[in-house]
């Protein structure tokens, strides 16, 4: 369990494993949910560069705008070449 401090100016100060675990960095911003219990804290931007690979298959294939377009308008006509 990690626990933050309460500042006197109401800022909080964040232990070191919540900032890493949510790429937290200078100028972050934090969105607060209450529910019934409990207070639920999410980063709202993760960096762009903490996204690199996320998603990457050795097995995908690469294809231009012009695939892409061509596949939503395929979809949306509900044909396929």
């Amino acid at each position: 369990m990690s626990i933050a401090t309460l500042l006197p100016d109401g800022k909080i100060e964040l232990p070191e494993e919540i900032r890493h675990f949510l790429h937290l960095q200078v100028g972050s911003q934090l969105s607060f949910t209450i529910t019934q219990d409990q207070v639920v804290v999410q980063a709202v931007q993760l960096p762009v560069q903490s996204l690199k690979g996320m998603l990457k298959r050795p097995d995908a294939k690469t294809v231009s705008i012009e695939e892409m377009n061509e596949a939503i308008i395929q979809g949306a006509l509900g044909t396929q070449e």
